[in-house]
């Protein structure tokens, strides 16, 4: 008789963990509970049944899979998806709200003790809000949240935390634009500001994060599949991938959760389910991958100003002497256009953008010749320069007179050849 008690009584607590049926799986507060049967199980974090007690809600089984938990250290809430409905940590309803379509897939967070709901769906529409739960009238009211441009919402999105007041949303889907029956994955990174009170759009992603997903309160996610575990660190942008031989165990239609190294689970076998755990030691797994979550897109617009600023530069460099005659090789070139000139209309020139006016003595020196006679070459000056007048009004297509001539202050029998302002010269 004794023996027998003794081998009834090591087959309840070996079949403790094991269940035929699994409504739902959650830790709440230090305790691991398994819905099941219309009773919740609840574990310690050694895998041993701490109590069974009814469930209270008398809700159909498919509500009661879709029942998650929020909370912090002094707080603990039940939440249903699909509609407001609140539970304090004994189950109690404390929701007001008749709102039961809107919230399908929402993604639940706890901050400052304040419970929010972001996105989610309803009515084939994208609900792109963020909603706070009012505890003295029992409602959900709309949070003041500036979105980003094109924004048009989303679902069965991820959340994290990664500063003070700072969450990241990643993952999930979002209703194709065309069709709303259809649904497209998210892959843009967005960010939660409470100090800014505005939902930023930080990058985008080409990981689509299938498998289950841990959000860890240091700022860093934890992405389990069937042959992998990724850890994904979001305040350095960084990703891991580590091969594993033991995740193939896990049934993906359940949470996990990360208790002190070690992942709690829900492990499906040939008579049910079991509840188990695995200890995760990051050291000696084998990375078989690298790489950044996201590209930012504050980089993408730094770089975009950047390659402005440098057309603009290019622009400024090609163009700053637009209006400007450069002389130069014995020619003259303004905007498009360029002109040969002589050798010597190139050094009055270069007097000229020097100095802005030029003197017959000057002149004389730049046109002197040894087979002319000294008369003769004080009677070609006015030729040249009224050639060299004619010449830039052809380049520059202007009428005004290039030169006004002027008798010099020093000696009044000297003439000066000035340069008008509405032409720049250039050597």
């Amino acid at each position: 008789m004794m023996r027998l008690l003794l081998f009834l009584l090591t087959t309840t607590v070996f079949s403790q963990n094991e269940f035929l049926t699994i409504e739902n799986f959650l830790y709440v507060e230090d305790e691991i509970q398994v819905w099941s049967n219309d009773s919740i199980y609840r574990f310690n974090k050694n895998l041993q049944l701490v109590s069974i007690k009814q469930n209270p809600l008398v809700v159909s089984s498919d509500k009661i899979s879709s029942i998650s938990h929020v909370g912090n250290n002094s707080r603990n809430y039940y939440l249903s998806n699909g509609s407001g409905d609140v539970y304090d940590s004994t189950l109690k309803r404390i929701s007001k709200t008749n709102n039961s379509s809107f919230y399908n897939n929402s993604s639940s967070f706890i901050h400052k003790d304040t419970i929010y709901k972001f996105g989610g769906y309803g009515f084939w529409t994208s609900f792109k809000r963020l909603v706070y739960f009012d505890f003295n009238n029992g409602d959900w009211n709309y949070f003041n949240l500036k979105n980003p441009k094109n924004f048009e919402g989303l679902f069965s999105s991820e959340i994290v935390k990664t500063e003070p007041g700072e969450y990241l949303v990643y993952g999930g889907d979002k209703l194709n634009l065309e069709n709303s029956l259809l649904r497209e994955p998210n892959r843009n990174i967005y960010l939660i500001d409470f100090k800014k009170s505005e939902l930023i759009n930080v990058g985008t992603t080409d990981i689509s994060f299938s498998g289950r997903k841990i959000n860890l309160e240091d700022g860093t996610s934890l992405n389990l599949n069937k042959n992998s575990i990724t850890i994904l660190d979001w305040k350095n942008n960084t990703l891991k991938k580590y091969k594993t031989n033991w995740t193939h165990r896990v049934s993906l239609d359940y949470r996990i959760f990360m208790i002190n190294e070690v992942i709690f689970y829900i492990e499906k076998n040939n008579k049910g389910y079991v509840l188990s755990s695995s200890e995760i030691d990051i050291n000696n797994l084998k990375i078989i991958e690298e790489n950044q979550i996201f590209k930012t897109t504050l980089n993408v617009q730094y770089l975009t100003y950047i390659f402005l600023l440098f057309l603009l530069f290019i622009f400024y460099y090609l163009f700053k002497d637009f209006n400007t005659i450069k002389v130069r090789n014995h020619s003259i070139r303004y905007r498009f256009v360029m002109f040969n000139i002589e050798p010597e209309k190139e050094k009055i020139l270069s007097v000229l953008s020097k100095n802005q006016k030029i003197s017959t003595n000057q002149l004389f020196e730049i046109i002197s010749s040894k087979d002319l006679h000294p008369n003769h070459i004080y009677r070609l000056i006015p030729e040249v320069m009224n050639d060299l007048n004619k010449t830039i009004q052809i380049v520059t297509r202007k009428n005004e007179e290039v030169f006004s001539v002027s008798k010099n202050k020093k000696d009044r029998r000297i003439n000066d050849y000035v340069l008008n302002r509405s032409y720049v010269l250039k050597k």
